[in-house]
């Protein structure tokens, strides 16, 4: 197989394509820190401040998150994958604004212990929302789903090129 080498694209295009995916490393990253940090900083107050800020970006990049992910969502419409994209998007709401919660329960001495809680919450979000954003965006299924369920599609419409072909 002769096949020709890949060529770059140009940097500003290579950015800016597919954004969301460049993005979502940031609140997956600052969520956790940030977990983790509010959790230090329950025993050692002066980790209290680094854990706010890291916290207020981690709510900044899950936004940031949210709006490249809604306009990268349009390529899933009408594939198999969309309710697994439908479905990652739910919990990424959550997950913001259960770290709405956290930032304000950080405002007040006295929600501190609410904080923590909400650290655990976010962390677990955070791991959800990340998984099913990675079967979005590199699972593949099982092969063709059963004869009973497979509902029939036109032959003028492209096959999914996220599932794996069915064996000969």
């Amino acid at each position: 197989m002769n096949q020709t080498p890949y060529v770059m694209p140009p940097l500003g295009q290579a950015l800016l394509a597919e954004l969301h995916n460049k993005i979502i490393h940031f609140p997956i990253v600052l969520g956790l820190l940030g977990a983790l940090l509010v959790l230090v900083a329950w025993r050692k107050p002066q980790y209290e401040t680094i854990a706010f800020w890291v916290v207020w970006f981690a709510v900044l990049s899950t936004l940031a998150a949210y709006f490249s992910g809604l306009a990268q969502s349009t390529e899933f419409l009408h594939r198999p994958k969309r309710w697994i994209m439908e479905t990652h998007m739910r919990f990424g709401i959550g997950l913001a604004f259960a770290e709405c919660v956290w930032l304000l329960a950080l405002l007040r001495r006295r929600t501190h212990g609410l904080a923590a809680l909400m650290s655990f919450v976010v962390a677990a979000l955070v791991l959800v929302t990340a998984f099913l954003g990675g079967l979005v965006a590199h699972g593949r299924g099982g092969g063709p789903p059963p004869a009973a369920a497979a509902p029939t599609a036109p032959a003028a419409q492209p096959a999914d090129t996220d599932s794996v072909p069915p064996a000969p």
